[in-house]
């Protein structure tokens, strides 16, 4: 039968659709073949540099939202990885990612994992999807899911990447990841919560950063946050990008093959202006006024027993190059007084040992761990607060050899607690017989061993200042 004048134009339609579609798709793939190139070649500049200021001096951006692609590049050329795979969520469609200029252009091998169906559907539809060795699963990630989604995909041990960036619970996802262990790690941070403290938003499964807080500048953990608990895992910060958005860090393990190839181990803030208002209208608010958005906000401190205070409770959020950077204030004796001026009231700087330091530290971790009085609790957090960003910008985070020595002052100062708590015990009774001496002498000869930590921490930090303690001969 023949076919009518519409069926036959019907035809046509289809034919030069089907021929659109099919030259849209090739100008596409045209497009991005160039990107490819381009990128090979700024990744074949990028491996002839033996020595960087910063890391973020590698960057380049080929399909990475900064410079990060320039970064696992560099960090990829000089550390030996066997297992060439990685794990990346928070993809979203994964045109813009991480590990896709990796995959593409080393031939990696990997897992990516997205909260949104649609999103993955149309990264499965794409040619890249078949031609590399990729899996796309549609999965809201939490920390009870996250090894058992890695595990699903056949992933376990040793693996070359892994990228955190969900906009929110990436501090406690991060934390609960077991299934894996990455020889590069990369994790966002949230610039405008400082780095002068350890904070985190506080977990909820359903987080959304725009529900959080309209402004959208209300999700994840601190720069200071993610280094700590980077290191608790066992890994080594690098740097960050220029742009203050993602933290990279080595596994200790192998930091030895690019530690001598960092000057400066350096954390930048971000100066980006992405702030909203209750519209959801950009509002390009800019600067230290993006922190007063949301400084009447909870957030947690992890490393004080998780207690939970206002960001406006907090000493500075903000160290003086971070400040310097945001205000535009390039000399870093102009952008420190502009951060310490005016000088809180009832604040008294003095100069002291470090031992004097930590010790003051390890007490007051005590006090938190054993005060039940929720004001007590928060005068006691404000005030380790302000010693770990005295701690923190003297560098002493870095420095092995201190954490063993405070873990072994923080012993013997909760046995001088003990101690003394007995000795109360028994002058209340009016009882001064065996336990009362007992007690009295144990805490005497903690106090002894104290002094001798805090001489040890402070010859192992080359303390300027040295403390001295005169006691007698032990009795015996």
């Amino acid at each position: 039968m023949e076919a009518t004048p519409e069926q036959r134009l019907g035809g046509a339609l289809n034919r030069i659709e089907a021929r659109l579609g099919m030259d849209a798709w090739f100008s596409r793939d045209i497009q991005e073949r160039q990107l490819l190139l381009a990128g090979r070649t700024a990744s074949w500049a990028v491996r002839s540099l033996t020595r960087l200021k910063y890391l973020s001096d590698a960057e380049f951006r080929v399909t990475s939202q900064w410079g990060e692609d320039g970064i696992i590049d560099w960090l990829v050329e000089r550390l030996p990885i066997a297992n060439r795979t990685f794990v990346e969520f928070g993809v979203e469609n994964y045109r813009e990612a991480n590990t896709r200029f990796l995959l593409q252009n080393r031939n990696w091998r990997g897992l990516v994992l997205d909260g949104n169906e649609r999103y993955m559907a149309d990264l499965r539809a794409e040619a890249l999807y078949w031609r590399h060795d990729v899996i796309a699963r549609a999965a809201f990630i939490t920390p009870d899911n996250i090894n058992g989604l890695i595990a699903e995909a056949g992933l376990e041990g040793d693996i070359g990447l892994l990228s955190v960036d969900i906009d929110g619970n990436d501090y406690w996802v991060m934390d609960a990841i077991t299934q894996v262990s990455p020889r590069i790690l990369i994790v966002e941070y949230n610039p405008i919560l400082g780095d002068q403290h350890a904070v985190v938003v506080p977990y909820r499964a359903d987080f959304d950063r725009l529900a959080a807080h309209s402004s959208g500048l209300y999700f994840g953990a601190s720069i200071t946050a993610i280094i700590s608990l980077a290191r608790r895992k066992g890994y080594a910060f690098l740097g960050t990008c220029s742009n203050g958005i993602n933290a990279f860090f080595v596994r200790q393990d192998l930091f030895h093959h690019v530690d001598a190839c960092l000057e400066e181990k350096c954390a930048w803030p971000a100066l980006h202006r992405d702030s909203r208002d209750a519209d959801g209208r950009l509002t390009h608010t800019r600067g230290v006024a993006r922190f007063d958005l949301i400084k009447h906000l909870p957030v947690v401190l992890p490393e004080q027993n998780g207690l939970i205070v206002r960001l406006e409770e907090l000493p500075p959020v903000y160290g003086p190059d971070w400040q310097g950077v945001m205000e535009g204030v390039e000399d870093k004796s102009a952008a420190t007084a502009m951060a310490h001026s005016p000088t809180p009231s009832g604040i008294i700087t003095s100069e002291v040992s470090v031992g004097e330091l930590i010790d003051k530290m390890t007490i007051l971790k005590i006090k938190l761990d054993r005060l039940k009085d929720p004001v007590k609790q928060a005068n006691v957090a404000r005030e380790l607060s302000a010693l770990q960003v005295a701690y923190m910008a003297a560098g002493l985070d870095r420095n092995l050899a201190l954490a063993a020595l405070e873990t072994e002052l923080r012993t013997i100062n909760e046995a001088i607690w003990d101690s003394e708590d007995a000795v109360r015990v028994e002058m209340r009774r009016k009882d001064f017989g065996a336990a009362f001496v007992a007690a009295t002498r144990a805490s005497h000869e903690a106090n002894e061993e104290r002094a001798l930590i805090k001489r040890q921490i402070n010859e192992a930090a080359n303390s300027r200042l040295m403390e001295e303690k005169s006691y007698w001969d032990k009795v015996p």
